[in-house]
């Protein structure tokens, strides 16, 4: 399955009109630059209930409809108290000393529920680029294209297995998370961490996982 991820502001604002016009599976929306497409071998290594090659593979469209993979997103109840209090004050000092794992999952609900002003937060402000009026502004309009069931789908199939990804330090404060979606895609989440040692979110925050290198 071929499967395109746009690095965007509004992270689901635009998940199913990329899907017609690419052809794959989106994740973020415009304007920020596009991670070019790439095919993802299917990880067989990946958590139970992933896709496998022997599979009969749904085009990403048919599964977001049907959701093949009978997978879904979820916050525990500790990170859904965490998210209602950030989203409520928007003050991150709360999940500070959170684990990233809990921390990228509470920035993927943000996007679910089209909290922009709570997912400006949890990001790398010089990384975006753009104020957090300007931010707001493009991911309000982006969101009324696409109702909040389509970015729950989106998030079922590509982030079930999120609390099983393995952090990598890669040291001053940065790092990603590696995870594996229900198709069987690799992903990176990226992460850094701000003056006060809190988390955030790099831009673009989720790309496919790099392909490794070639021996020699």
């Amino acid at each position: 399955m071929k499967k395109n991820i746009l690095a965007l502001p509004a992270f689901f604002a635009l998940a199913l009109g990329v899907l017609s016009a690419c052809g794959g599976g989106a994740v973020l929306s415009t304007p920020a630059p596009s991670v070019p497409a790439a095919d993802a071998p299917v990880d067989t290594a990946a958590p139970s209930g992933a896709a496998s090659s022997s599979d009969a593979a749904p085009t990403y469209t048919d599964a977001l409809n049907m959701n093949t993979y009978g997978t879904r997103f979820t916050l525990t109840a500790d990170e859904k108290a965490l998210y209602d209090q950030f989203v409520s004050t928007l003050d991150k000092s709360a999940l500070k000393g959170l684990d990233p794992v809990s921390f990228g999952k509470i920035f993927i609900q943000c996007g679910i529920d089209a909290q922009a002003k709570a997912e400006y937060r949890l990001s790398d402000p010089t990384a975006i680029g753009m104020t957090e009026d300007a931010y707001v502004a493009a991911s309000d309009k982006d969101m009324t294209s696409n109702a909040q069931i389509s970015r729950q789908q989106v998030a079922d199939i590509d982030f079930p297995y999120l609390d099983q990804g393995a952090y990598v330090d890669e040291g001053g404060g940065n790092g990603h998370l590696a995870f594996t979606a229900a198709d069987g895609t690799d992903y990176w989440m990226y992460f850094s961490t701000d003056a006060d040692g809190v988390w955030q979110m790099g831009y673009p925050p989720i790309g496919m996982a790099p392909s490794p290198s070639p021996s020699h």
